[in-house]
C-alpha cells in the first residue's frame, strides 16, 4: 500500500539507504499518493497508461507471458520436465529458464 512504501522509504532515510550511488525500483502503488511524498531520490518505476483498468492488466499480463514463453520455445532448448517430485532427485534443466 501507499503507507507501507511512505514507511519504508522512512527506514531507508534513516539507515542512510536514499543517497547518492541508490536507486530504487518501484511500483506503481509505490510513487503515487502518501508513498510519493515519502519517496527517496532516485526513484524509478512504472506507471501503467490502463492503470484503472482491470482488464487491460489482465490482458496485458497474459500477453506478457505468452511473449515470454514463445521466446523461449523459439531461442532455448526446452527440455522434458520431470514427471513428479516424490522421489525424484533429478533438476529439471529448463526449470530456471522458466523462473526468469
Amino acid at each position: 500500500s501507499e503507507e507501507d512504501a511512505a514507511a519504508v522509504y522512512k527506514a531507508a532515510r534513516f539507515l542512510n539507504m536514499t543517497g547518492s550511488g541508490y536507486v530504487w525500483l518501484v511500483g506503481e502503488r509505490e510513487m503515487s499518493g502518501k508513498a510519493l511524498s515519502e519517496a527517496p531520490d532516485g526513484l524509478i518505476g512504472l506507471q501503467l497508461i490502463n492503470g484503472k483498468n482491470e482488464s487491460a492488466h489482465i490482458n496485458d499480463a497474459v500477453a506478457v507471458v505468452a511473449q515470454s514463453i514463445q521466446e523461449l520455445f523459439e531461442k532455448e532448448n526446452i527440455t522434458e520436465p520431470p514427471r513428479g517430485c516424490v522421489g525424484n532427485t533429478n533438476i529439471w534443466k529448463t526449470g530456471p529458464l522458466f523462473k526468469r
